[in-house]
């Protein structure tokens, strides 16, 4: 404890009769450490150190109401109470929030779940590498499904079909057929056994062209030699063919989209 008055001038012995200078002089040294060294009166209007404090501070004088706090943890706050700590978790993990009622805690991070309402025109992936996940009774949808599957070349789905419907790709592939190309390119493809002569013979697409038919070409196949074939300007469902040699037939491919 610090010592506020020092040593007095003169040393006074009872039951003996002192001087009134010494007494005097007593007194003044008295008073003058007293002014010198005591606390001045006012709240926290002298203190220039908390060495000397062995109670924390209460959370209402600014403190935390607690002596030690644990090494690595996240402090969290509790209205008026002692402040406590969260953590500090193993390596890898996350403050999690567990509702406005609760504490956070630190959690490992999901490895699987659901995105119920995640719009996955918002959602991109890129780079990296995603593996270990199986798809079943589920769809997805928007381009975030279409990065995934063009960047593990469709090889994350296990239904083909899926996949390439949904990267764009429709295609029948019959003898009178047509793939359709991501982007609206359509190529369409057939073959006729007969043409007529004169008036000629509409000639059908597998199906009709959304937009516009852009190049038909055909290629005459008569095998008894002799004849041509040629084509009237083609329309969105079909095209005329018009052969020299009536019966003539012939391979046709259409380009549009």
């Amino acid at each position: 404890m610090t010592t506020i008055i020092g040593a007095l001038p003169d040393n006074l012995t009872n039951g003996t009769t002192a001087d009134a200078s010494q007494v005097m002089a007593n007194f003044n040294t008295i008073v003058s450490d007293v002014n010198t060294n005591a606390v001045a009166q006012g709240a926290n209007s002298t203190i220039t150190s908390l060495s000397g404090l062995t109670t924390p501070l209460s959370v209402a004088q600014g403190g935390t109401g607690v002596d030690t706090l644990t090494a690595h943890a996240v402090l969290v706050g509790a209205g008026s109470s002692d402040v406590v700590t969260a953590g500090p978790g193993t390596s890898g993990q996350v403050l999690t929030s567990n509702g406005a009622s609760s504490d956070p805690t630190f959690q490992s991070l999901p490895t699987n779940g659901t995105m119920a309402s995640q719009d996955a025109n918002d959602v991109d992936i890129t780079g990296g590498t995603i593996s270990g996940i199986t798809l079943s009774s589920s769809t997805i949808t928007g381009h975030a499904s279409l990065d995934l599957e063009a960047s593990n070349n469709l090889s994350d789905l296990g239904n083909l079909s899926t996949a390439l419907t949904n990267l764009g790709f429709t295609t029948s592939a019959a003898s009178d057929g047509y793939v359709k190309l991501p982007g609206g390119i359509i190529i369409q493809w057939g073959y006729v056994s007969s043409i007529a002569s004169g008036s000629g013979t509409f000639i059908s697409y597998p199906i009709s062209f959304p937009n516009h038919a852009y190049s038909v070409t055909i290629t005459s196949v008569n095998s008894g030699g002799g004849g041509t074939v040629d084509i009237g300007t083609p329309n969105t469902s079909g095209f005329e063919a018009y052969a020299s040699v009536n019966g003539s037939a012939g391979y046709w491919m259409a380009i549009g989209n």
